[in-house]
């Protein structure tokens, strides 16, 4: 049977979080609340395994309880107060994440990365996914990007694009995760399909804003 990696990209403390723009208090909590909850509304197979990844905190007994109560017993959790490069640059701060999970990654064939904040507004994505694993993603509006709030790829790629891509250099460059990935597959000839949508509600906290993506 395939095995089948959920990634959970969280962020839960951006206290420390000055550099880039963010949401913050109740609101953020909400969010999370109710992406969490609408993600555990699908009905998923046996094959799929959980992992909850933030680099802002150490231990679970930092996660808002609100938020803590809606997230299932299977979830599995990697922990780390780690956000020095994320505090300046999203992308590289789940680049970190990603590669402290690098060795639980190996061990699937594919992975999902999901971020709990955005809110899904439908299966759509799920559902063509999990129908038939594979890479798959949606291009940014110009199609010179991938959007990263949900995603997948097999994993043995998705390997190779971590290890040509450093944190340090994505926040010295000021580069956009999104692009970087792009120019790797492109420039390595990774095989992927695309969807139009990824079926989300994603709240832009520089324009204060909501976007159905």
């Amino acid at each position: 049977m395939t095995k089948i990696l959920f990634f959970l990209n969280t962020a839960f403390d951006v206290s420390k979080v000055n550099n880039i723009p963010v949401e913050r208090g109740g609101e953020r909590v909400n969010q999370f609340v109710n992406g969490i909850n609408k993600l555990f509304e699908y009905e998923f197979e046996s094959n799929v395994t959980f992992i909850l990844s933030d680099n802002t905190i150490s231990d679970k007994s930092k996660i808002d309880n609100k938020i803590l109560d809606v997230i299932p017993s299977n979830v599995n959790f990697n922990l780390k107060e780690d956000n020095k490069l994320g505090s300046k640059n999203k992308g590289a701060g789940v680049l970190v994440s990603w590669k402290r999970s690098y060795d639980e990654i190996s061990n699937y064939d594919y992975v999902v990365h999901f971020e709990p904040r955005l809110l899904l507004n439908d299966f759509t994505f799920l559902n063509d996914f999990l129908g038939n694993p594979r890479t798959l993603i949606t291009l940014g509006e110009n199609g010179d990007h991938f959007n990263t709030g949900l995603f997948s790829f097999d994993v043995k790629d998705f390997l190779k694009i971590l290890d040509n891509l450093n944190a340090d250099n994505l926040v010295k460059s000021s580069q956009s995760i999104e692009y970087s990935i792009f120019n790797i597959v492109s420039r390595d000839n990774v095989k992927y399909d695309t969807i139009n949508k990824m079926g989300v509600r994603w709240f832009d906290s520089e324009k204060q804003i909501h976007h159905n993506m």
